[in-house]
Order: structure tokens, then C-alpha cells, then sequence
């Protein structure tokens, strides 16, 4: 199958797993993050690349179920890999950035529909620092929906405020506050009162 022709089948598997959650449950049975993990590993087509990370997003959109087999599978862990590749390695040479765009929306969603146990998992990984590399890029509907990401996180525990601190998250809420947007300028400021505030 051609890489158009494969773009075209993930797009509609992906369009799928947006619709319906009943499919996206059939389609992880018969093993399509295998398949996804394959691709996500060998292709060298950003177009494919992206509608794969699209698809994954789509998926993490579910139910509790969808994320934890995303978790289970490693792909959210691979996909902050992704993210936090400045110079990726010779099997993601051809990502871009709106390969890194989708892959961001994923890890957004998992969190976002994600319960307490599997906030913990994703705790776990690199999401932080995959966070804290997204919020500094000029997106605004994605960096409004990170912002909502990161909150939850956030109440997770002071550790976890500790922990974005570390890997730059602070320094990109700061930067945020004064964004022209003002949804997503009141959103940093919000987190920066709730869970940096000095007093």
C-alpha cells in the first residue's frame, strides 16, 4: 500500500475513532496500537506520521478505558518522546511540527478525560516536560487546552508543581501571562495564583 493510500485508511480510522467508542474498543482489540506503534517507529512520512498522532488523540478523547490502553501500551510515553526530541533520532527524523502538534493534543486529552489513577501513570512519564516544550509554541487553541491539562496535574500534588518547575513549566506560565490572548493569558495566571503563589 502506498503512503498516500495509508494516510487515507489511517484518516478514516481516525474519523472512526472520533464517532464511535464502541469502534475505537473493537479497533484496540484487534490490535491497532500495535500497528500504530510500528508506524510511529518506522515511517519517515510526516503526513502519515501526523494522521497516526491524530488518530491516538481521537482515541485518548474516549473513555477511561481508551487511556488506560494508551497508557498500557507505552504510546503516550512514546509520543512525549517525540515531543521532546529537538534533534530526533534517525527513526523520527521527518517529524515537524505539527507531527509534534498532534502528538501534544494526545497527551492533552489523555490527561484531560484521564481519572486520578492514570493521572498518577502519566505522572509518570515525560508528560511534564512534554507540556512544558508545547506551551511555548504559538498555538492558542492548544495552549488553552494544555493549560487546562496542566491544572489537573497540577492538583495532583506539590511535587508535581515542583517537578513542571523543573523541566521549565513555570518560566512558560510566566511568559503566558502576558500573552495577548487574554483567555489564555487569565488561564496562566490562574495556575500561577493557584499553585506558585508565594503567600
Amino acid at each position: 500500500m502506498c503512503i498516500r493510500d495509508r494516510c487515507a485508511a489511517m484518516r478514516a480510522i481516525g474519523s472512526l475513532c472520533f464517532a464511535s467508542d464502541d469502534a475505537v474498543q473493537s479497533l484496540l482489540k484487534a490490535s491497532l496500537l500495535e500497528s500504530v506503534e510500528q508506524i510511529l517507529k518506522s515511517s519517515k512520512d510526516e503526513d502519515l506520521l501526523q494522521s497516526v498522532c491524530w488518530t491516538v488523540s481521537n482515541i485518548a478523547y474516549g473513555p477511561a478505558e481508551h487511556v488506560q490502553a494508551l497508557i498500557d501500551s507505552g504510546m503516550l510515553s512514546l509520543l512525549c518522546g517525540m515531543i521532546e526530541s529537538p534533534v530526533p533520532p534517525i527513526v523520527f527524523f521527518a517529524l515537524i511540527l505539527q507531527v509534534k502538534k498532534e502528538s501534544a493534543w494526545a497527551i492533552v486529552n489523555a490527561i484531560i478525560k484521564g481519572n486520578k489513577e492514570q493521572i498518577d501513570k502519566l505522572l509518570d512519564t515525560e508528560v511534564l516536560s512534554a507540556l512544558s516544550l508545547m506551551l511555548e509554541r504559538n498555538d492558542i487553541e492548544l495552549q488553552v487546552n494544555m493549560l487546562d491539562a496542566v491544572q489537573k496535574l497540577l492538583e495532583a500534588g506539590e511535587e508535581v508543581a515542583e517537578k513542571f518547575d523543573a523541566v521549565g513549566g513555570l518560566t512558560a506560565l510566566a511568559k503566558l501571562q502576558q500573552h495577548s490572548n487574554s483567555v489564555l493569558a487569565n488561564s496562566a495566571i490562574k495556575i500561577l495564583d493557584t499553585f506558585y503563589s508565594k503567600d
